[in-house]
């Protein structure tokens, strides 16, 4: 049987589930490269001290197909769940930076609900986006 680095030759769709295969992705190839004392305790977010006070951060991004699904779309998504992997850290979101990895949307309709879904979000919670740039892939 393959050790986990060697089970990676590709990296499928479904490495990104946040499951069994992601777990097993981020400890084979990304820790041994990247590894630290924040990622080595594969958290949600990064949690710091600086100045005296605890920090969370985290970023986050989103690729889902369908972009819409029950309760929600891929703009509600990129809000809730980076503020959700905050929340569960400890933390208060204060700040956004926010990634969107879309593919192409030709619907003008679906495009302003994704982004006023997204924008809405953001402001429901009280927090600004500090840095925002789509991924058009």
């Amino acid at each position: 049987m393959k050790n986990k680095a060697q089970r990676y030759e590709e990296i499928l769709l479904a490495h990104g589930s946040g499951g069994r295969l992601t777990h097993d992705l981020i400890t084979s190839q990304f820790l041994p490269r990247l590894g630290n004392s924040l990622l080595d305790v594969l958290g949600d977010s990064a949690v710091f001290e600086l100045g005296g006070k605890r920090f969370c951060f985290t970023t986050d991004s989103y690729v889902i197909n369908p972009i819409f699904f029950p309760g929600g779309n891929i703009g509600s998504l990129s809000v809730y769940g980076t503020v959700n992997d905050i929340a569960v850290s400890g933390g208060r979101p204060l700040f956004m930076s926010a990634g969107f990895i879309l593919g192409e949307v030709t619907g003008s309709a679906e495009k302003r609900v994704i982004l006023n879904t997204a924008v809405g979000g953001s402001r429901q919670i009280d927090m600004p986006v500090g840095e925002l740039i789509p991924r058009i892939c």
